[in-house]
């Protein structure tokens, strides 16, 4: 796979919110500000064979084609993937070209925060969702936040004890904005997660780590041993600025009557 170096840092938590979020496995799924489609090779291996990817970007690096094309592909109800220069689409993505109920998913990666009018595009991904269809949104900040500061070694007993954990919503101070924006522009089943991107720790205890005790207790006590446990709670948790990836994904639950209802 090929990927920018602005994006490397964020495929272990991409994989990991794409295992935990219901998006479809199959039929026609939206790439948002694809840039030139290094992501896909990815977005294909987590996904499957199933998918057909549609990318909608700006940049110049993609090839120009006729929305027209695109959309009359996915009319005819194309569901196997084809050659990636085929389906990619110059675009605005505050004025998509898709007609209502058109695609089975949506993805937008590193490019959330970038949109002037966010709530805009997020009605124009929902509008052109499938009822039923879920779009999925990752993006990347830098915050204050706090972080337990466990130790290498302790770390790696509870990332051995934890790998098969889906990390649930990490609090609301994290990501409670992303998640407010789906709730106003129509999305249902919301779900959500949060992870350091500038952690030496395992994966998962990147996930882990941003997590509060209450939150986190659950998720340990039957895991790991009391005196490990024990050692989780009193490291320090310390109010850091860190750079943090965070996603969130929403349902489109009903048809759509007129564009951004």
């Amino acid at each position: 796979m090929t990927f920018t170096d602005l994006h490397v840092p964020m495929i272990p938590f991409l994989r990991r919110t794409l295992a935990a979020a219901p998006l479809s496995r199959s039929g026609i799924i939206l790439d948002l500000a694809c840039g030139d489609a290094q992501k896909w090779p990815l977005y294909r291996e987590i996904l499957g064979a199933d998918v057909t990817l549609v990318g909608v970007d700006l940049g110049f690096s993609v090839r120009p084609q006729a929305a027209g094309k695109i959309v009359a592909l996915i009319q005819k109800g194309m569901t196997t993937p084809i050659e990636a220069e085929q389906l990619l689409l110059t675009a605005d993505a505050h004025r998509l070209p898709f007609a209502a109920a058109m695609l089975d998913g949506a993805l937008c990666v590193a490019a959330f925060g970038l949109f002037s009018e966010p709530e805009r595009v997020l009605r124009d991904v929902r509008y052109a969702l499938k009822p039923g269809a879920v779009a999925v949104y990752v993006t990347a900040e830098r915050r204050w936040v706090y972080a337990w500061r466990w130790s290498p070694r302790l770390a790696l007993r509870v990332a051995a004890a934890c790998a098969d954990v889906v990390i649930p919503l990490s609090h609301p101070d994290l990501t409670g904005d992303l998640v407010a924006q789906l709730q106003a522009t129509g999305y249902s089943s919301i779900g959500s997660m949060a992870a350091l991107l500038d952690s030496d720790l395992p994966e998962v205890c990147a996930a882990l780590a941003v997590l509060p005790w209450n939150v986190l207790l659950p998720i340990l006590t039957p895991r790991i041993s009391l005196s490990d446990l024990a050692a989780c709670e009193y490291t320090e948790c310390d109010l850091e600025l860190r750079s943090i990836a965070l996603a969130a994904w929403g349902m489109q639950n009903k048809p759509s009557v007129e564009n951004g209802s």
